[in-house]
């Protein structure tokens, strides 16, 4: 069958696992000596021709733990390889049934999902960026038993969002580290109002992204033609909506700007300010975006730019006044015909924003 397989590598000594031509191990095990197990998700095709590798180094140690494994010899590879099959709604409804009743009377169900290291890592390209199919199955199940979902995501690159319609609540945790448990806790139960954002674009499907609809491949080089159009200028440019915007984030709160000011200094400085009012009941921490965008430049730029941003704390029902100052390098761009930093004298639009496609304010202002 098509879909993503499960691959586990059980050794004692240092293991490689490939999956064709990928560039780099699907599973990776280094110790010598110690038990260890190591997992992945691998894509299949049905009707391809998959080549399996397994690299071994023969173990000089002799420290074996015969509860670990079936054997273990002295100065011998000891590995297994184990792998599951695609799962099916009726493989998946069979595994959640004698759990229905505490599912369906839980206050709440918390999945935690996504990929792991050996999935998203260094090294290799994916195959798609399609979300594990048995895992947004599993979630449509829960959630037809108990409405109040929450999925923790654990992830290190962007996938498909259609299974997003499942959970109530969706926290992004990527890659947390060791005490990654206890933030995550943290931001459920209330303690902590999350203030994160997006650092990059999160596309809707790959052929969204700018990376497949400008780029090349040859023998040697991958060729990225989006020049300067990467992320949200890219968007901006192609009218492409991505599934979550650069910048984007949520909180237990909400946040109103107002009184958006910009003013040339007599230092040649703009001087941007306005007003963040946090509009609901707790208190939380707000990342105010600025743009800047060019109206007649004689080069292709891209509409916008993100030129400065600062986090705010604000408590509940109070206002804050938030400060920029642009000097020379928030309106220059290089020219290529002179091979140096230039402003010119035009028209500029400074944007203030919450994401890259959330515009709050904006206000015009000419440079001579």
């Amino acid at each position: 069958e098509t879909g993503f397989y499960t691959f586990r590598v059980s050794s004692d000594c240092p293991v490689e696992f490939w999956l064709d031509d990928m560039g780099a191990q699907a599973i990776r095990n280094v110790e010598s000596g110690t038990p260890q197990i190591n997992t992945a998700l691998l894509y299949m095709e049905k009707g391809k021709r998959h080549h399996l590798r397994l690299w071994y180094t023969q173990n000089p140690q002799g420290v074996k733990n015969s509860q670990e494994m079936n054997h273990w010899n002295k100065d011998a590879a000891s590995i297994k390889v184990e792998w599951a099959m695609p799962t099916s709604p009726e493989i998946i409804a069979g595994q959640l049934r004698p759990y229905a009743d505490k599912l369906r009377n839980a206050d709440c169900v918390v999945f935690v999902g996504g990929t792991d290291h050996n999935f998203d890592c260094e090294g290799r390209d994916r195959a798609t960026m399609d979300f594990p199919a048995g895992q947004a199955e599993l979630m449509r199940q829960i959630a037809a038993m108990n409405g109040k979902l929450i999925t923790v995501l654990y992830h290190g690159s962007p996938f498909t969002t259609d299974w997003m319609k499942s959970p109530r609540a969706v926290v992004d945790a990527f890659f947390p580290g060791m005490e990654g448990g206890n933030a995550v806790a943290d931001v459920i139960f209330g303690n902590y109002n999350p203030s994160g954002r997006l650092s990059f674009s999160w596309p809707k499907t790959l052929k969204e992204s700018s990376q497949y609809a400008e780029a090349t491949q040859d023998f040697n080089n991958v060729n990225y033609e989006d020049k300067i159009f990467v992320g949200y200028r890219w968007n901006d440019k192609t009218g492409v909506k991505p599934a979550f915007p650069f910048g984007f984030g949520l909180s237990y709160t909400s946040f109103e700007y107002s009184g958006l000011k910009a003013e040339r200094q007599k230092d040649g400085t703009v001087k941007v300010t306005l007003k963040v009012k946090n509009t609901g009941n707790v208190a939380g921490k707000e990342t105010v975006q600025l743009y800047v965008g060019q109206h007649n430049c004689r080069y292709e730029r891209p509409k916008k730019e993100l030129k400065d941003f600062k986090q705010v704390e604000i408590a509940a029902g109070k206002t804050a006044k938030v400060e920029f100052t642009l000097d020379h390098k928030a309106f220059e761009y290089w020219n290529p015909d002179l091979r140096q930093w230039i402003v010119d004298k035009d028209d500029f639009t400074i944007y203030l924003c919450k994401d890259a496609s959330t515009v709050c304010l904006k206000k015009d202002i000419r440079l001579e």
